[in-house]
C-alpha cells in the first residue's frame, strides 16, 4: 500500500486542475460581487470555501470536495438572477460585461466541480483516505 505522501506526490492532473479552475472562477466573481452586491461579505465567504475546498481536494481530501461542491452550487444561485435578469432584459454596458463574467465563472466552477468527481479524481481521494485511516 502506498503512503499519503506517496499518493500526494502522484496526484492525477485532475485535480490540479480542479484547483486552478476554482481559483480563475474566483477571480472572475470577485469585481461582479463588488458592483452588484452593497456587502457582498456572503458572497466572499463563500469564494474562500470554494478555493479552501478546492485546494483539499488537492490534498486527496473528501471534506474539501463536498465544500467546494457546496460553495460552487450556493455561488451559483446567487449570481445567476443578476446574469439571468441582465441578459434577458438588457442593461447598459457595464451590466453585461459583469454578467457575462459572472456565466463565466459559473461555468468554470461547474468545469471544477466536475474535475473533481472524474474517476482518476475519485481513486485518488478515496485511496488517500484510505491511507489515512490506516496511519491514524
Amino acid at each position: 500500500m502506498e503512503t499519503v505522501e506517496e499518493l500526494r506526490s502522484n496526484r492525477p492532473t485532475e485535480v490540479v486542475a480542479a484547483r486552478w479552475t476554482a481559483v480563475v472562477a474566483v477571480v472572475l466573481w470577485v469585481p461582479v460581487s463588488g458592483n452588484i452586491f452593497a456587502a457582498p461579505t456572503l458572497a466572499v465567504c463563500l469564494m474562500f470555501l470554494f478555493v479552501f475546498g478546492a485546494f483539499g481536494v488537492v490534498k486527496g481530501r473528501e471534506a474539501g470536495r463536498v465544500m467546494a461542491t457546496v460553495a460552487a452550487v450556493l455561488l451559483s444561485v446567487l449570481f445567476l438572477p443578476f446574469c439571468w435578469t441582465v441578459l434577458t432584459h438588457g442593461g447598459d454596458g457595464y451590466s453585461v460585461g459583469y454578467a457575462l463574467l459572472a456565466l463565466a465563472a459559473i461555468l468554470l466552477a461547474g468545469g471544477s466541480v466536475w474535475l473533481m468527481y472524474r474517476p482518476r479524481a475519485n481513486r485518488y481521494v478515496h485511496l488517500v483516505g484510505v491511507a489515512l485511516r490506516r496511519t491514524s
